[in-house]
């Protein structure tokens, strides 16, 4: 096949393109790539024009919680990762949001429910979030693209230059694996997809989630590309055409010096020109706070050694200079060249300049400098695309082992279809996860007191909402109002000689809403707490494997913890994480455990993490309830508060204040609360005379919520 001319260089170290005369080059809106239906295309592969190759990986993400607990070693693996290239890395963070109203996923699932009251939970808490939350909620995805370098002379074979790119593709890959970054490879058609909707023209309004022929929708905006790589396509043969490669070069583009509009959205980049003087705090928290979308590009690539060391001096940070600057030039460490590109885009330019600033601002307080972008929008905005491409406006050239300081820049906490940001604060820095859609997960949850009774119910209301088994563990006063509401089918209690620091009786309800046939638990009786949470753990027969992996244990009684250590114990030859969370008053004895477990968590029942609470848990059931059906086995729900850079808005409904009750909250005494449910419990009753008593206490908390909620 007769080869076109190369419309850019795959590698570019610094500078802009320059014709012979030395002028500005005019370059293309992207590279020319091949997207056949060849073996090695199935296999992910992509050729550019010039020769290289190119492949997309769907990768974890990176979580600031790993980096806290084990930033040595995570940045040791970095610069293996580094040290390794063969060939240029891109790693690519975006955000995308997506609107509440239209999670069709959501709407879904009720088809699977049979429990009276988790219909009806789900759809009161559907009507609540729709009617009172905001518009959209995020998505957020990690890619890393690997690209080899243009080939260097005619006679260079096509077969040997792909081998070479496998080999070193396929190193890359295991490094990424070891990092945990689960690397998932994007076919080529599917990668088409993926570079025509979710970069170049990437919907606000009309989201994949519409149905055809809403206004404003598309044919593109039908697709959807699931967290596996696999296409949801409802046009089928529809696909080929409307992505051609004539229509994906050709986008209609309108350019000015501080913006690009592409179809009705307007775009914004900008350049990272120097990184901050110590990068070894995460400094790309700011798109975390802000449901906006954005993407966050990071290219790393190798480059010669020579030029480097005569530029090094002026075009790199590091904590260590002299040392990198003898390790390049001694040739201990590689030069990598890293360049950060970021961008955003609004529907309009006001909004489009509000979020630019937002950004700049966000890098300057953490030390970087952004640099000057009018007139190179269209430059900076195809490096912040999964084709490779970067000129970048100043190259920061650094060895291997400064470039391994760069991990906390690409970190943050799990917060879309990775995580939620809950109400608890970890001791140990390392992040908390439960499944609710796996069939071995289980929450225990207690409270010994009435600071940690009203949170931990809260908890459990949710997480039994989305199809988590829970083993409610409180005194008797506590767990009434969760007994009663799930009614006599959803719960059963266990009578346990045990006592709380309060003197008063526990009893532990079995809260078992039959959420899956084949993971039904039966109530199994006993004295012995411990015993009784440990057959139930385990399983009965009706499960083959049932296990306590990823099971959040919320046990505030002091009397708890020596049984605990045996449950620990019992886990840890197993090979199974557990994770402990403890009230603060018990945090001493909990400390006696570390030989055991790592992960304790430290529940925070201060009345000044309350108003966060109630302001940020509002998306906590939409999304683990909108994760992709097939992904769900997949999903880590993280339990887990940093500091307040790390929330999310969340809010309570109704329902869940009258399950938290608190004095300090609503500014009423405890008494006078409970006198309030009691006299709503009377009222419905009498208006309501055979309805069942589960239905009375979901209708008296309704109404309670309504008026002492959010």
């Amino acid at each position: 096949m007769k080869k076109t001319s190369k419309p850019h260089k795959v590698v570019l170290l610094s500078g802009q393109l320059t014709d012979s005369a030395g002028g500005p080059k005019a370059v293309p809106l992207l590279p020319a790539m091949r997207f056949g239906r060849s073996t090695a295309t199935a296999q992910g592969l992509i050729q550019l024009d010039d020769g290289a190759y190119r492949q997309i990986f769907e990768i974890d993400g990176f979580s600031l919680s790993q980096f806290q607990q084990d930033g040595e070693v995570l940045e040791n693996q970095f610069k293996g990762l580094i040290d390794g290239l063969d060939c240029d890395l891109q790693l690519l963070i975006t955000s995308r949001p997506y609107p509440i109203g239209s999670w069709e996923e959501f709407q879904k699932q009720f088809a699977e429910v049979t429990d009276d009251y988790l219909k009806w939970y789900l759809d009161y808490q559907y009507r609540w979030f729709t009617r009172v939350c905001g518009t959209y909620i995020p998505r957020r995805r990690s890619y890393a693209v690997l690209t080899s370098r243009a080939g260097t002379s005619k006679s260079e074979r096509d077969a040997a230059r792909r081998k070479a790119f496998k080999l070193a593709s396929d190193a890359c890959l295991s490094r990424l694996r070891q990092i945990g970054q689960n690397p998932q490879r994007i076919a080529g058609e599917n990668a088409r997809l993926l570079l025509y909707q979710y970069f170049l023209m990437p919907p606000v309004k009309s989201q994949s989630y519409q149905s055809p022929g809403e206004s404003g929708s598309s044919l593109l905006s039908q697709y959807d590309l699931k967290p596996t790589g696999e296409l949801q396509s409802p046009v089928g043969d529809k696909l080929a055409k409307c992505l051609s490669p004539s229509t994906i070069m050709e986008p209609e583009i309108v350019e000015s010096r501080e913006w690009l509009k592409i179809g009705d959205n307007y775009h914004g980049s900008f350049a990272v020109t120097h990184l901050p003087a110590e990068i070894s705090t995460p400094w790309l928290y700011w798109p975390i706070i802000e449901v906006l979308p954005y993407t966050v590009s990071v290219h790393l690539q190798p480059c010669a050694q020579k030029p480097t060391a005569k530029l090094i001096a002026e075009k790199f940070a590091s904590k260590n200079r002299p040392a990198d600057l003898k390790a390049i030039t001694a040739g201990k460490a590689r030069a990598i060249d890293v360049s950060v590109y970021v961008s955003t885009y609004g529907s309009t330019e006001g909004e489009l300049k509000e979020r630019l600033e937002m950004a700049r601002a966000n890098f300057a307080k953490k030390g970087a400098t952004t640099g000057a972008a009018a007139g190179r929008q269209r430059q900076l905005w195809r490096a912040t695309l999964p084709v490779g491409l970067n000129e970048p406006h100043l190259a920061h050239r650094i060895s291997s082992q400064a470039a391994r300081t760069f991990w906390p820049c690409l970190s943050d906490v799990p917060l879309e279809e990775k995580g939620i940001v809950f109400g608890f604060g970890l001791a140990s820095n390392a992040p908390v996860f439960v499944n609710p859609h796996e069939k071995s997960d289980y929450m225990i949850v207690a409270a010994d007191s009435e600071d940690s009774h009203s949170l931990m119910t809260l908890l459990a209301m949710k997480y039994l909402s989305a199809g988590m088994r829970v083993l409610y563990l409180g005194a008797s006063d506590y767990s009434d109002v969760m007994t009663k509401v799930l009614g006599p089918k959803g719960a059963k209690t266990l009578a346990v000689d045990a006592s709380s620091a309060r003197g008063k009786d526990l009893t532990a309800a079995l809260c078992h809403l039959q959420w899956q046939k084949n993971s039904k638990i039966s109530a199994t009786t006993g004295k012995n707490l411990l015993d009784a949470a440990q057959a139930w753990s385990a399983g009965d027969g009706h499960n083959k494997a049932i296990f306590i992996e990823d099971i959040s244990l919320i046990a505030g009684n002091k009397a708890l913890l020596p049984g605990l250590q045996k449950l620990l114990a019992k886990a840890k030859r197993k090979g199974i994480r557990v994770f402990v969370a403890v009230e603060p008053k018990h945090l001493a004895r909990a400390a006696s455990l570390n030989h055991v477990f790592v992960n304790k968590i430290v529940f925070r029942p201060a009345a000044a993490d309350l108003p966060y609470l109630k302001k940020y848990l509002k998306l906590n059931y939409l999304l683990m309830r909108g994760y992709p059906k097939k992904g769900k086995h997949n999903l880590p729900c993280a339990l887990l508060k940093g500091d307040s850079l790390w929330y999310m808005s969340l809010l309570w409904t109704p329902m869940d204040a009258g399950l938290l009750a608190r004095s300090h909250i609503y500014g009423q005494s405890n008494v006078k609360l409970k006198a309030l449910r009691q006299k709503l419990l009377k009222d419905v009753r009498q208006r309501n005379p055979k309805m069942a008593e589960s239905d009375v206490w979901r209708q008296a908390i309704y109404y309670f919520g309504l008026q002492y909620g959010a």
